[in-house]
């Protein structure tokens, strides 16, 4: 009996050795050259620290479960402004200028090379609740101005790059992805969306209603939304075996809600595929929650029903692209509960795409 009692509780006795056993662990490697220099001034939890530009400042020092650091930043933000930011962007902010505020000026002056950014002053004065942010962008960069009443404080121009905003390389995202989606345990439900006729277009060949949606790139890779009109006049999301390109497009748009179970391969850094086994919602939710829409494009439909299709997730912000290629039999969408299969590719920069789609097409005017 306690030879059985050891062997239940020796997994939790090694996970709390593991989790004692280094609190200097990060979970990237920016992470870890900013906190190697916080511990050089003493600091290797959320505190004060000393900077060379920004004088004294808060430093929060955020931990997951393990113990191992999964954030590290300095408020640059009153919290009402904070939360009307994009999160990952607030996140970037406040790491970076704590990141820069550590380096010698020479060091400084390489990291702006290095990251295609720029600062001024290099010495900003913050009064955090007497701030407000002025943001602008365009398809290659983003302009972050501080703005007190009495004038501009500092400018932060940065490039559009994942990989800077999020302070992780190819490998590390494509870890925390998958970390990310197995630590989903409850999705929200679906709303029911209402609409009135006024907001639907109608298809009179085909006998319903069109919600027009964007496209991407190409018209077939579209985000639009289907419904038929019911006998008490309500439009509801079209959900029939007839119409597979429809339904398909509507479940993947969230207007329907399933239990489809993704089975997939994820295509990762050294042409290496890791297998992924997570609900179609888990998959979205995380898709939509950080900063992705959804493109849905159908490739194929086989006479015996089988569906072949792409779903692009597109993230404006960060400018990058997770595409996933799934197959599935059209008796499976329509009951709504089964497998899926497939792969997905993460991270992909949307350039990438554009460049590929524009090469195939002059190819194609050339025959």
């Amino acid at each position: 009996m306690l030879k059985k009692v050891f062997i239940t509780v020796l997994p939790f006795l090694c996970s709390l050795c593991a989790y004692g056993a280094d609190r200097d662990s990060c979970q990237t490697k920016v992470l870890k050259e900013i906190y190697q220099h916080l511990k050089a001034r003493g600091v290797t939890e959320s505190g004060i620290v000393r900077t060379n530009t920004l004088g004294l400042r808060d430093v929060l020092i955020e931990r997951n479960q393990f113990g191992v650091v999964q954030q590290i930043r300095t408020p640059l933000f009153a919290q009402e402004l904070r939360d009307n930011l994009p999160a990952q962007l607030a996140d970037f902010i406040e790491r970076y200028m704590l990141q820069l505020s550590l380096l010698s000026p020479a060091d400084r002056s390489r990291q702006f090379f290095d990251d295609l950014t720029h600062l001024s002053p290099e010495s900003p004065k913050f009064v955090d609740s007497l701030c407000h942010v002025q943001i602008d962008s365009n398809d290659k960069k983003y302009v972050f101005t501080w703005v007190s009443p009495k004038g501009e404080i500092a400018k932060l121009t940065f490039p559009k790059s994942f990989e800077l905003i999020t302070g992780q390389n190819m490998q590390e995202r494509e870890r925390v992805f998958q970390e990310q989606l197995k630590a989903i345990t409850d999705v929200p439900v679906i709303e029911p969306i209402s609409y009135s006729e006024e907001q639907l277009e109608k298809n009179d060949t085909l006998d319903y209603y069109v919600h027009p949606g964007p496209y991407y790139i190409i018209k077939p890779m579209k985000s639009e939304t289907y419904f038929q009109k019911s006998l008490d006049g309500v439009f509801i999301p079209v959900l029939d075996e007839n119409r597979p390109e429809e339904t398909l497009r509507n479940i993947f748009c969230r207007v329907i809600k399933t239990d489809l179970q993704l089975q997939i391969n994820h295509y990762v850094y050294g042409l290496k595929k890791e297998p992924i086994s997570v609900s179609l919602s888990a998959f979205d939710y995380l898709c939509r929650q950080t900063g992705c829409k959804p493109y849905v494009g159908i490739e194929n439909i086989t006479n015996d029903g089988l569906i072949k299709a792409t779903v692009l997730y597109e993230n404006t912000d960060l400018d990058y692209n997770h595409l996933l290629y799934v197959e599935v039999d059209t008796q499976t969408i329509v009951h709504r509960k089964g497998i899926v299969k497939g792969f997905v590719m993460s991270y992909i920069p949307t350039h990438s795409l554009s460049n590929l789609y524009y090469e195939n097409e002059r190819k194609y005017k050339k025959r």
